[in-house]
């Protein structure tokens, strides 16, 4: 257990674990920064040896026992594997498409956390979920590839100009994005999702996807989108999207 000048921490005061012996590894495979990040010199060890920095935070309790506090850094786990949400936008920016990425672990039904991606498209250019979910699988683990990558026309940030985590939307109830293409263009709405989706007259498709299979939530100001829910009102107007099946 040490502090942030690796210098080890009095009993009750919280640190840092690191892990040290023989069995530490010598670094991560072709990841030269993360092994420089995580794999540091042993002070207290012999001449070139190296201690892992696990970034969880403990402390030791009178009875010799490690109680864990949480988390030094962004790093999370999903399903027993630790996941890097920042190596996860680095990757994704690196695509042409992308100017901004974040990642995060959401948990909108209980018990089920997953990872999903928040991505702002470059200037002149409409990121395609799909696309990017294939971009990623070909360049990360497949723990770190995200379930969901939705497309937002600006991050949110909080007053103090650092994401706010708690503003972005669920996977699915987006608005629109309005970049490259308007209604009534030649081509197919649906163009960034590699499968078809049904869609009703006067409808906008936001640019999610889910897994390797895109969704499209779908905004409708028809009355004919709403057919069916019993309104006498001559102007129906959804103020949430409707997420229509996909055409198989």
């Amino acid at each position: 257990m040490l502090d942030g000048r690796l210098r080890p921490v009095p009993p009750g005061v919280s640190g840092e674990l690191y892990l040290a012996g023989p069995g530490v590894a010598y670094g991560y495979l072709g990841r030269p920064g993360a092994t420089a990040e995580r794999f540091v010199a042993d002070p207290y060890g012999a001449p070139g040896a190296r201690m892992y920095r696990t970034g969880d935070l403990a402390r030791r309790r009178d009875d010799g026992q490690l109680e864990y506090l949480g988390r030094s850094d962004d790093q999370v786990k999903i399903r027993g594997q630790r996941i890097e949400p920042g190596e996860i936008a680095a990757v994704l920016t690196g695509h042409p498409s992308v100017e901004q990425a974040v990642a995060v672990v959401r948990e909108d039904r209980p018990g089920r956390p997953r990872l999903v991606a928040y991505v702002v498209g470059a200037s002149g250019t409409e990121p395609a979920p799909d696309a990017l979910l294939a971009y990623a699988a070909g360049r990360l683990p497949a723990a770190m590839v995200p379930a969901d990558v939705v497309v937002l026309q600006a991050l949110p940030l909080a007053p103090n100009g650092k994401l706010d985590r708690a503003a972005l939307p669920a996977p699915g109830l987006v608005p629109a994005v309005p970049v490259g293409r308007r209604r009534g263009s030649a081509k197919s709405p649906c163009a960034p999702c590699s499968r078809r989706c049904s869609a009703s007259n006067g409808s906008v498709p936001t640019t999610t996807s889910s897994g390797s299979a895109a969704t499209a939530s779908w905004r409708s100001s028809s009355r004919g989108a709403l057919r069916g829910r019993g309104s006498a009102s001559p102007r129906v107007t959804s103020s949430r999207p409707v997420r229509l099946p996909h055409s198989r």
